[in-house]
């Protein structure tokens, strides 16, 4: 009768256990799933924001040669070739490839002013994720696929968008 006592009881504190246990991990996982979201996502963004503002200098006559945002941004880390490459936001936003000059498609996490962000700056703290963008020129504009990898396995987030070459003659 004790026995059955006491797995009785050992059942009812072990499921509930298992149960938050397996909570907390879907919970981790969630959570590392919707930074990769929205690191591929900024990594698009910062495509669209670096053809604007190669834009902007032009128009205004700041950037007096001609301008082909399409070749300045392939040809700026020479992304054409199919090597990956990436921005950092928290810098000159200039794409750059991920396996010249001595940088790396990793993302680290970085504290100014009480801010936390995500760069490739690798002074900060290392995290699991790695950003790598795909550009390919297509059709009058550009074909940009953000790839954003973390974990074992390795797990990884994909986003894919066309933006078109608006400032066309």
């Amino acid at each position: 009768e004790m026995l059955v006592a006491v797995a009785v009881l050992m059942l009812a504190i072990v499921a509930p256990i298992t149960i938050a246990a397996k909570s907390l991990e879907n919970a981790r996982f969630a959570r590392e799933q919707t930074t990769a979201f929205f690191l591929a996502q900024e990594g698009i963004e910062a495509a669209v924001k670096h053809r604007n503002e190669g834009a902007l200098r032009f128009f205004a006559g700041t950037d007096t040669t001609s301008w082909d945002w399409i070749d300045d941004v392939l040809r700026t880390a020479n992304c054409s070739t199919g090597a990956p490459c990436s921005f950092d936001v928290n810098n000159d936003l200039a794409p750059f490839r991920c396996d010249a000059g001595g940088r790396t498609c990793d993302i680290y996490k970085v504290s100014d002013l009480g801010l936390v962000t995500f760069a490739h700056d690798s002074s900060g703290e290392d995290t699991p994720y790695r950003r790598e963008v795909q550009m390919t020129a297509s059709g009058g504009g550009l074909n940009i696929v953000s790839t954003v990898t973390w974990g074992d396995g390795p797990r990884q987030v994909t986003l894919q968008t066309f933006i078109y070459d608006v400032y066309a003659n």
